[in-house]
């Protein structure tokens, strides 16, 4: 429960947020951009994050709900140029972020080939795919490959309800240098280098960079005055 003073802080937290996402034009008409842009970067998910802490974990429960498709491998499109398992993987990334606990818990929609393995150590990388540099999050790939039944979103977001606390303050919404600055730190980090041990040569150099083209994607993607590209 919070109490008084942190009520206040978070109060305060909230109107900062709603200030600056009315400056730079990001405050949601319905759904946050992250769900309605085939593209995404750090800040969209930042501000996807904010949404729900902004409307509280019941109302989050049924807004996430009732976005989640009823399977993540359908072949009918989602109504916004996302296809279910794009809808899918997104809000797994948001409910990962907004759901706190210490163990990791990926959805059942298949392997991430490129990384697979490589990021399991739950006290490193508790909220694998996702990873966390700093006050920013990345998405490490989208690449799942299945080999079996993909597990239902709805169950998935039912799962990740009981991983922990509901976040009550908002994240940072970085900056494209702040993402930037961030993933630098990441790369440079024993905790990212020790993820690619054991590669040959050759064949960590390409993976690798595969997946660090991807995460700095996410933070070219922002714009210098903190707006979507791309969303208006």
């Amino acid at each position: 429960m919070l109490t008084q003073g942190k009520f206040a802080r978070f109060r305060m937290r909230l109107l900062t947020f709603f200030c600056l996402s009315l400056a730079s034009g990001t405050l949601y008409a319905d759904e946050p951009a992250l769900f309605v842009s085939s593209q995404f970067n750090a800040a969209m998910i930042a501000e996807a994050v904010n949404y729900y802490v902004l409307i509280g974990e019941d109302r989050a429960k049924v807004e996430l709900e009732a976005l989640s498709p009823l399977e993540a491998y359908s072949p009918i499109s989602y109504t916004h140029a996302l296809t279910n398992v794009e809808v899918a993987e997104r809000i797994s990334w948001v409910c990962t972020i907004l759901w706190q606990g210490k163990s990791q818990l990926p959805p059942g929609y298949g392997g991430l080939w490129d990384v697979e393995g490589r990021f399991g150590d739950s006290r490193l990388w508790p909220l694998y795919p996702v990873v966390q540099s700093g006050s920013s999050y990345f998405v490490l790939s989208t690449s799942y490959v299945i080999a079996g039944v993909a597990e239902r979103p709805r169950d998935y977001l039912r799962r990740c309800e009981g991983r922990g606390p509901f976040r009550t303050e908002p994240v940072p919404v970085p900056s494209r240098s702040q993402a930037e600055r961030e993933l630098r730190q990441l790369r440079n980090s024993s905790e990212w280098m020790s993820a690619w041990a054991g590669l040959r040569p050759g064949e960590k150099s390409s993976t690798e960079s595969s997946v660090w083209n991807f995460l700095w994607n996410q933070a070219e993607g922002i714009s210098d005055r903190g707006a979507i590209l791309g969303h208006h």
